[in-house]
């Protein structure tokens, strides 16, 4: 199974504005936030801190063609993320993905995760005390 993540990268006021900017100062924001992203991917997937993109694994990072007239890129990251859900709570990975999921949730919904009640449950038990008593 192969998932994506897209981003976008993009450069406002100053020159942009103008459409034009220090090709400079473009490559080296490209470098960094490819740098970020590879680094970022590759531990999230891999439980591993790199501190070389090229180190990579399990993942590539794709630059969709700048849209005409600006400076924004559209960046993919492909990966294969079947292992991401499968990992133990009680560890690194496991808990920065119980943590982002609940925080999904909690954010989306208002309710903390609980394995052992759904996600329905969980939600009517929370507003069932803010609902009015017939």
């Amino acid at each position: 199974m192969e998932d994506t993540i897209e981003f976008t990268f993009s450069f406002d006021g100053n020159e942009a504005e103008k459409h034009r900017l220090d090709l400079y100062d473009v490559s080296r924001a490209l470098e960094g936030f490819h740098r970020t992203l590879a680094l970022t991917t590759h531990l999230i997937i891999n439980n591993e801190v790199i501190t070389q993109a090229p180190s990579l694994k399990n993942a590539t990072i794709y630059s969709l063609p700048p849209e005409e007239g600006s400076w924004k890129i559209t960046v993919i990251v492909c990966t294969t993320l079947f292992s991401l859900g499968t990992a133990p709570k009680d560890t690194p990975l496991g808990h920065l993905i119980y943590s982002a999921y609940d925080y999904v949730i909690s954010e989306s919904l208002g309710v903390h995760v609980d394995y052992n009640k759904t996600l329905g449950k969980l939600y009517k038990e929370a507003n069932a005390e803010k609902l009015p008593k017939n």
